[in-house]
């Protein structure tokens, strides 16, 4: 199949093993068909290469219905390896990769609901110079019962049979989840976020606008920085803003005290207040007109 440029590119990045089929069978359930997934994957090598002799490679996943015909599917590492944990050169290495006019920003271990991109992109042609952002419910992952892990199934899920979405049928969330759920209401009913309160999983953003950005600010890597926290306030200085839309929910499977995601463990060298202050040093840097709202060359898209 010959596939063009597309209007939707869903970033996915993951540092865990785990979770493709949550992802990827949510998405072939998607009424919008007008798009494609870019992964970014840390373990994007191993994965192709021999488990107990036997050779895995991503598009023997037992996913149904054949994806492939669905949508386009980029698999690629991150475009230099970090040892140290929460980098967010996964997001800039699959935005770089992605062809789509609007940038759908994921986890791994999400789940999306059949309208879930159709109603980004009605937005997005709907309200020019802003972003919708969603609500985002957490449930707890299922419980590992078997030990050692079982490689061929936890390298590509968590689940013991193939996931589907009435796993989640009956399950009330461990907690709802939107930063900034709170804001200014305008008389169409916008809830309108402010940009230090941008989550970025469960928002879309024009493509445009991130590259106009150069991206991701990768000076966060090493603690709670993935999310970039200046990415919204620096949007809002551009002209672009953020729409929290109540309607729409993201869920995301989530630890709990009994389970453990199969992965490495990384060191984190930045604490989230280390995060928080240069966050707070480059917003009135911004403000004060004394640095670009754009990321440095060498720490973003360029």
């Amino acid at each position: 199949m010959v596939w063009e440029r597309m209007k939707i590119s869903v970033i996915l990045t993951t540092a865990r093993l785990g979770g493709f089929d949550v992802l990827l069978n949510s998405m072939i359930a998607q009424e919008f068909e007008d798009f494609e997934i870019v992964v970014c994957d840390e373990f994007a090598e191993e994965r192709k290469v021999s488990m107990r002799d036997k050779q895995i490679p991503i598009r023997n996943w037992n996913f149904n219905n054949g994806f492939e015909k669905r949508f386009r599917l980029i698999h690629l590492p991150p475009k230099r390896k970090c040892a140290i944990y929460d980098d967010s050169l996964g997001i800039n290495t699959a935005l770089a990769a992605a062809s789509g006019e609007l940038a759908v920003i994921l986890a791994d271990y999400t789940w999306a609901s059949p309208d879930y991109l159709q109603a980004h992109w009605d937005f997005y042609k709907a309200k020019p110079g802003w972003s919708m952002s969603c609500y985002l419910d957490r449930y707890e992952l299922p419980p590992m019962k078997n030990e050692p892990y079982s490689i061929e199934r936890d390298w590509w899920s968590v689940f013991a049979e193939d996931f589907s979405p009435s796993w989640f049928d009956g399950r009330e969330p461990v907690y709802r989840e939107r930063r900034g759920a709170v804001g200014k209401i305008h008389k169409d009913g916008k809830i309108e976020i402010p940009g230090d309160q941008v989550y970025l999983l469960g928002d879309s953003v024009p493509m445009s606008v991130m590259r106009e950005l150069n991206g991701i600010d990768e000076r966060y890597v090493g603690g709670y920085g993935s999310n970039d926290v200046d990415f919204g306030v620096r949007a809002n200085h551009i002209g672009h803003r953020w729409a929290l839309n109540p309607h729409v929910k993201l869920k995301k499977l989530t630890l709990s005290h009994q389970t453990k995601i199969p992965g490495r463990e990384k060191p984190k060298v930045r604490l989230p207040e280390d995060n928080y202050r240069f966050f707070q040093q480059r917003k009135a840097a911004i403000t004060e007109g004394k640095e670009s709202p754009k990321v440095p060359d060498g720490w973003g898209l360029e």
